[in-house]
């Protein structure tokens, strides 16, 4: 594959897609593959690969830059000039979304929850701050309700409404096109297919984007998700809706498209690796953070990649000599230490000043 690509592979393949689906360039794609050498052998698992979708972009790399590349496109194609959207209080997803956004003039409003404090969560709050994120706080459900009737209809007119996590159906396009990606570097013999491809499950349309994209890729690799949010955000259900919807919304654009219909039974999931909830580190994620840490230096964090990968040790105790691929959905571009090294408490609300450490 040329070292970064000009339009989606989905493109190439389905050439009635393009002009038909909005999309914007964002990213660095296709992400590297690579064994990871030291880890497997210290584990004794010859065929563990990881896909660097850390390194996803320039400005800020993870998982939602994909997805950004077709939603924030879509929002430019409905005249939007606000993006409003939802996450925890370090989400990555929003400072993702008022990042890239800035680049195409798309301001951002986010309503965020309460999540366990750390340094993350910090560094993601200061960096709110300093991109221009507008920041309104909901404790809660009934909190969040009030500030929707308090905004009423209008912001919702006259803005993009983007779920957490990115994860609407055009959002799932990018994951996709990830699936085509992969298969074109399994053709490339960059590896052998995997029989399992590893993802956390925050808000679904990441597995659900690869679960679609996979099938409709022909590549026969197991979808696995790692459950890290509530399950009323993320399910079979929910992932399996996102699947259809992205197939559905593929097919209107270009009829060429093969139909493809995903089932709840279709959807492995894990539910295993949770822990206390969302933002909550766990005994098993820290250690797998630290083993990727020491073998191969490639960061993973707590909340997501870190249960994730977790997930994927124990499962390959059984079958350790399995082609297995993690992706590793996390950011590795360091933006913060550009940052102002005191947080501007003035967009800040004020419980989430608490959630600020200084590093």
């Amino acid at each position: 594959m040329s070292k970064f690509r000009e339009k989606p592979v989905l493109f190439e393949i389905f050439p009635g897609l393009e002009g038909n689906v909005p999309w914007v360039k964002l990213g660095n794609f296709p992400t590297p593959l690579r064994r990871l050498k030291k880890l497997g052998k210290s584990i004794g698992a010859p065929a563990l690969y990881i896909k660097r979708d850390d390194r996803s972009g320039a400005l800020y790399g993870g998982n939602k830059i994909r997805k950004l590349e077709f939603s924030l496109a879509h929002a430019l194609a409905q005249g939007k000039k606000t993006v409003v959207t939802f996450g925890g209080a370090g989400s990555n997803h929003v400072l993702a979304t008022t990042i890239y956004g800035n680049t195409l003039g798309l301001k951002t409003a986010a309503f965020l929850t309460w999540q366990p404090p750390s340094t993350f969560v910090s560094r993601n709050i200061r960096g709110y701050s300093h991109y221009g994120t507008k920041m309104y706080y909901a404790k809660d459900a009934a909190s969040l309700s009030a500030h929707l009737i308090n905004f009423g209809r209008n912001m919702f007119r006259s803005g993009y409404l983007l779920p957490p996590g990115g994860s609407n159906a055009h959002g799932t396009l990018g994951y996709v096109d990830a699936a085509f990606e992969i298969k074109r570097q399994v053709e490339e013999k960059e590896i052998p297919e995997p029989e399992r491809i590893y993802v956390a499950a925050g808000s679904g349309g990441t597995m659900a984007g690869l679960l679609a994209g996979a099938r409709l890729a022909g590549l026969s690799s197991k979808i696995v998700g790692v459950r890290v949010s509530e399950k009323w955000l993320i399910n079979q259900i929910t992932v399996s809706a996102l699947a259809n919807a992205a197939v559905r919304l593929l097919r209107r654009a270009d009829p060429s498209v093969p139909e493809a219909v995903f089932r709840t039974e279709d959807v492995i999931l894990n539910h295993d690796y949770l822990g206390q909830g969302y933002g909550f580190f766990t005994s098993e994620g820290r250690r797998a953070m630290k083993l990727m840490e020491k073998r191969e230096g490639i960061h993973i964090e707590g909340t997501y990649t870190a249960k994730c990968f977790a997930a994927l040790l124990d499962d390959l105790k059984r079958k350790p000599k399995t082609p297995t691929l993690f992706i590793n959905t996390y950011n590795s571009v360091d933006i913060y230490s550009s940052l102002p090294e005191h947080c501007d408490f003035a967009p800040v609300p004020e419980p989430m000043r608490k959630m600020v450490l200084e590093d």
